[in-house]
This record gives structure tokens, sequence and C-alpha cells, in this order.
């Protein structure tokens, strides 16, 4: 369990935290489509411009469809493609939506993820269909990296949210799945808590 004291203000992750995701459905599902090299060209370690430039928005869905075309050299469609990209997002589990929920009678809620438009369409409509509900009635705020232009762990996002919020970062709490990013929030004050190995959020609140 986490220590709560003193806390007036909890920030979530999206991936791994609140929505199951799985990378390698999506690496599977290119390969699929005749993409052997997936890997290498978005996922790996020192290739990962394609994703960064998604993820802050700099890259809009026609471009990185196209240059998707352009690195696998394969004739795949719009809707090939998007397919296969959201392929690694998972089930929100009921828990966690109720989790939420019951948190915003106590406290300040808000979101702050790296995500790209063509995943956040995508879940909007899942959160919408399955659950009922949406961001605006889960979270006071949500920051996504594809609008802020700004990526976790760079220190200026934090930052900005602080601001934007108006909320002092000794009464916050940030919950990510990477502690890369858990480590960033501490640095600007924030308390923090990284769900490794299998942990899920509703353990520890």
């Amino acid at each position: 369990m986490v220590d709560l004291a003193g806390i007036k203000n909890i920030i979530f992750d999206y991936g791994r935290v609140i929505i199951n995701i799985d990378f390698k459905i999506t690496i599977d599902a290119f390969k699929k489509l005749g993409f052997s090299e997936i890997e290498k060209a978005i996922f790996r370690s020192g290739s990962t411009k394609l994703l960064t430039q998604i993820e802050k928005g700099t890259l809009k869905p026609d471009e990185f469809y196209n240059q998707i075309r352009r690195i696998s050299n394969l004739p795949l469609t719009d809707k090939d493609i998007e397919n296969a990209w959201n392929a690694l997002l998972l089930d929100m589990p009921e828990k966690r939506i109720q989790l939420l929920k019951n948190l915003k009678n106590k406290y300040r809620i808000f979101l702050l993820s790296n995500s790209n438009i063509i995943h956040f369409q995508h879940y909007s409509q899942e959160l919408k269909i399955i659950h009922h509900t949406s961001f605006d009635q889960l979270f006071e705020k949500t920051w996504f990296s594809f609008n802020l232009k700004m990526t976790k762990p760079h220190l200026n996002i934090f930052k900005y949210v602080i601001t934007d919020a108006n909320i002092k970062p000794i009464e916050t709490l940030f919950i990510d799945d990477m502690e890369i990013n858990v480590a960033a929030a501490k640095k600007v004050g924030m308390k923090g808590y990284a769900l490794l190995k299998g942990e899920d959020v509703t353990d520890i609140l």
C-alpha cells in the first residue's frame, strides 16, 4: 500500500496503470502483414525517432502511415497499419475504473500519459462503449504528450502539469509503470510510485 498521508492530488499514467497493453501483440500484427523489421524500425532502443515524433504530436497520422509504408516497403492501407498499431491496446479492468471513481471523492485525480492521437481515438471510444464513461468524467484534467508536444521523463512536462493544475508537488502522488518517469516526478518534488513486476494499481491504493 502507498502512504497517502498529506496527499491531495494523484496523477496516473495510462498504459499498464489504467489500461493493459502488450507491445508484442502489435509487433506480431505487423509481422503478419509482412513487416518483419518492425521492432528495429520503431521499438528498439536507438530506433525510437518515429515513436517519439508521433507521441510528441509532431507527426500526423497520415504521415505516420506513410512512414510505415516507406520503411516497410509494403503496400499497406491506412486501416492495415491502424489496426496493427492499435493491437497493443487491451482491456481497461472495471476494478481500475471503479477505483478512479472512488478516489475522486477524496482526491484531485489527474492523468498524464505519453500517447499518440491514433491510440487516443481508439481507447477513448472503448472507454465510452465498454465503461460508459469518459476521461472528462474520470479525471479532473488529462494531459497527453501528443497535445503538449512534450514527453515523460523530461522535467518540463511535470513542471507544466504542476502549473496548469495549480497543485503543490509535495501534496501530489505520481503513479507510473516506469521507474525513470517516477524518478523525474520526484525531481520536481512529487511523491512517486512505480508499478513493476505485474503489480496492479488497485492493490496499492
